[in-house]
């Protein structure tokens, strides 16, 4: 599979952009995280597992992804997470 992208593993569908985006990895585990838009990309990424691979440990040269978590379909939150537990600290008010 050497110079293929996982773009040409799963080419979008046309007109509707593409089918699954990475939603996270973890590097101890090697599990990738993919969020298909409908559920049909739900199954053609489940029964691509081998292929998205092997693919994506091609475009980086290692053995970083050995498995996939498929999430259920639906749009990404993009909202980054809270820096911490801890409310933001209340700036006292300046009189005028």
């Amino acid at each position: 599979m050497g110079g293929r992208t996982l773009h040409s593993v799963l080419p979008p569908r046309p007109g509707a952009g593409p089918v699954a985006q990475a939603t996270g990895q973890d590097p101890e585990t090697g599990r990738l995280d993919l969020r298909p838009d409908v559920p049909a990309c739900a199954t053609r990424l489940r029964l691509l597992t081998a292929s998205i691979i092997a693919t994506a440990d091609g475009h980086v040269g290692s053995a970083a992804v050995r498995a996939l978590r498929i999430l259920p379909p639906g749009a990404v939150d993009t909202t980054p997470p809270p820096a911490t537990d801890r409310p933001a600290p209340v700036r006292p008010r300046s009189d005028r």
